[in-house]
């Protein structure tokens, strides 16, 4: 993952939470709509959020990359323990960091 994506861990350095958007699903072949497990654990190596929520890998049928595809690449990871793996209904509290200057701000 290049380009924009990079910008991100820059820019935003504490990230409390990174929702995954996951399933595995592309458009005509091409254009990704959501990331498949490799791409999802990727994405969290780059952006390093303190807590991870995977999302949206079972809302369809024609999702092509289950939960279990993103668990695996996570348990490859440095990150794999900031995974929350949530059921339907469960939910999730997370205690922001401190905050710092905003964006472009000197202390």
């Amino acid at each position: 993952m290049t380009g924009e994506l990079d910008e991100i861990p820059r820019r935003f350095p504490d990230i409390d939470l990174g929702i995954v958007h996951l399933g595995g699903t592309r458009l005509l072949g091409l254009v990704t709509v959501t990331m498949d497990g490799e791409q999802g654990a990727n994405w969290v190596d780059l952006i390093r959020p303190r807590k991870v929520l995977p999302v949206h890998y079972d809302d369809y049928t024609v999702f092509h990359s289950s939960l279990g595809d993103f668990r695996e690449h996570m348990e490859q990871t440095a990150y794999g323990g900031r995974v929350a793996y949530l059921r339907r209904g469960e939910s999730l509290e997370i205690a922001p960091s401190s905050p710092g200057p905003a964006p472009g701000r000197r202390s």
